[in-house]
């Protein structure tokens, strides 16, 4: 019993946390099982009324225990599939990266904490608490299977993505939609989650191809790495002394100077999205909202009329939001040469170098709008008017220029400080 329990464990994800949801999903159905039988002796061999106290609590446990456990198996199961990604993936765990950037170990032999695609231990762990929620809580048999599954592909694109796998990441994003829509028919939904299944672990089995990941420096922001300068205390020096840097040759221009000479200092920029890139981040969210379309249609026929209503008022609410979040990468720090009462009184109305910055965002609220009222009046019907509106925004959004880094170093603006930095640390030259 020793042997096999220690054989549990070690194939087990994160054993800190996945055994004491176990032990507590068992505690409340072995609950539940003894309350069951309880009101069984208790109707057989007792004249108790249903009205009693006694009665009335074993009752409630008989309903109430199998939901708790139901809303404890299936939440344990959804982080049990998380985990296996994320423990078991040298890329999200960084000290067993770190081991094994010491250690002999090279791609194409197996991990030494464990393998990344389901093991033996899992698929019984599924299997018991899949039985027990069939029969305690009356789950369907094949719930807990596709949980696990959408919640090992959900991690499994966010480590793809990060890994730099876009190839597998796109697959894996635009395959976790497809359930979406044959949820009406759950084992054509279960047959798409195993053949995702299929195509994640074969993206993190050959994302280990790029081990040991060595950080590029061409990503790396000057200043203060990627998120941008965090200054330490030097009690001894008292002194306030920049991190140390990733690559030693960018030492020399590690060290915050405050602003302006912070806004003029050359930053390398994060890499650019490519045109491809560019294009399926588009269509992605439509995509989405046309396999719920579809899926809220199959369920639910009676309701697949078009409704115009909601369909403006998704879109007014998104088209807003997506410019203003483009324009936060562009205007803060950045002001207009001249203000609007200057362009009144000089003729320049228009300053082509900075106004170039809103040609993207008006083009967008533009080709939302007017695709959005185009596919309205030609009976498109809710859902795919909004995934079209959605992704015309996106596309203009992601693909019309001028880049950050073009805006940065050509843009016509004067530099300003930003509105919510907390100290402009102000250089007296």
């Amino acid at each position: 019993m020793a042997d096999v329990f220690r054989w549990f464990r070690r194939g087990m994800p994160r054993f800190s946390i996945t055994l004491p949801g176990l032990l507590l999903f068992g505690m409340f159905l072995f609950s539940a099982l003894v309350a069951a039988i309880a009101d069984i002796l208790l109707i057989t061999y007792t004249s108790i009324p249903p009205e009693h106290f006694v009665r009335g609590v074993v009752t409630l446990c008989v309903r109430g225990l199998p939901i708790i456990s139901a809303l404890i198996g299936m939440p344990l199961m959804v982080a049990w599939a998380g985990l296996r990604v994320f423990t078991f993936h040298p890329l999200a765990n960084r000290k067993y990266l770190t081991w094994l950037r010491t250690s002999p170990w090279q791609p194409g032999k197996p991990l030494p904490l464990g393998p990344l695609g389901v093991s033996t231990q899992d698929c019984l762990a599924i299997v018991v608490v899949s039985l027990a929620l069939y029969f305690f809580s009356g789950v369907a048999i094949y719930v807990v299977p596709m949980l696990f599954l959408a919640a090992y592909g959900l991690a499994a694109y966010v480590l793809l993505a990060s890994g730099g796998n876009r190839g597998y990441a796109y697959a894996v994003a635009f395959g976790l939609g497809v359930p979406l829509a044959l949820l009406v028919w759950p084992w054509a939904a279960f047959a798409a989650l195993v053949a995702l299944y299929g195509v994640a672990h074969r993206g993190l089995e050959r994302s280990l191809d790029r081990f040991p990941w060595e950080p590029d420096k061409s990503t790396l922001v000057l200043g203060g790495g990627r998120r941008g300068p965090e200054i330490k205390w030097d009690s001894a020096a008292k002194t306030s002394l920049p991190p140390t840097p990733q690559s030693p040759e960018l030492a020399h221009l590690m060290v915050d100077l405050g602003w302006p000479l912070r806004t003029l200092r050359y930053r390398w920029q994060w890499p650019e999205f490519s045109r491809m890139d560019a294009v399926l981040l588009a269509v992605l969210p439509g995509f989405y909202i046309g396999m719920l379309t579809i899926m809220w249609r199959t369920f639910f026929p009676e309701d697949s009329g078009s409704e115009p209503g909601t369909t403006v008022f998704l879109v007014v609410l998104f088209c807003p939001y997506a410019v203003l979040v483009r324009l936060t990468y562009y205007v803060p720090g950045c002001a207009p040469p001249i203000s609007i009462l200057g362009r009144l009184l000089t003729g320049r109305i228009f300053i082509p170098r900075y106004d170039v910055v809103f040609a993207a965002p008006i083009a967008a609220l533009v080709a939302g709008f007017g695709l959005m009222a185009w596919m309205l009046n030609h009976g498109f019907g809710d859902g795919l008017t909004c995934a079209g509106a959605v992704t015309a925004v996106l596309l203009i959004l992601f693909n019309v220029g001028p880049s950050v880094c073009k805006w940065r170093l050509t843009g016509g603006y004067r530099s300003a400080p930003r509105f919510f930095t907390k100290s402009q640390n102000f250089v007296k030259l």
